[in-house]
């Protein structure tokens, strides 16, 4: 019995050090993931004639937004670029990502942590599944890959404005 006590003292031990360790590699993985997403995300917009006014940062509140910024339209208006990074990106996830950018309630809160509207609002995946596009292109949501902007937002989305959606 104590031979079988100290083998189970010994299995508990090497799986709190693998969930310790496969933890760190999400951890690490999901920051790449973001990373790569900011990247991308400051590229297509400086093509499209915006200017950086911050460096990337993430938020976490609320169901973390993992990437955001401010930027300069050229038209001269700030906008804050708000990315959702997912490592497979599912519809359901654009579903639950959409819900929370169109919420009053959330969109007021970005208000009080300084994150004021409009909103240009991307997802960002490294794959993305066919009904993943379909929503976002029925949403008017951008898309992000490691390739580019596979989808362009179709308007700002802006706090002050009631939306339709």
């Amino acid at each position: 019995m104590d031979q079988l006590a100290e083998a189970q003292r010994r299995t508990d031990q090497r799986v709190e050090t693998l969930s310790y360790e496969v933890s760190r590699l999400k951890a690490i993985f999901g920051a790449t993931v973001e990373e790569e997403a900011a990247s991308v995300a400051r590229e297509v917009l400086r093509e499209k004639g915006y200017t950086l006014l911050q460096e990337a940062f993430s938020l976490a509140w609320n169901g973390e937004v993992d990437v955001m910024f401010p930027v300069l339209s050229p038209e001269g208006q700030t906008v804050w670029v708000l990315i959702e990074a997912k490592a497979r990106l599912s519809s359901n996830d654009v579903i639950r990502w959409a819900q929370r950018v169109l919420s009053v309630d959330w969109q007021r809160e970005l208000e009080r942590q300084g994150v004021t509207g409009p909103h240009l609002v991307y997802m960002h995946g490294i794959r993305i599944d066919l009904g993943a596009r379909r929503e976002l292109e029925r949403l008017g949501i951008g898309l992000l890959h490691s390739q580019g902007e596979l989808i362009a937002p179709r308007e700002l989305i802006d706090p002050a404005r009631p939306s339709d959606s």
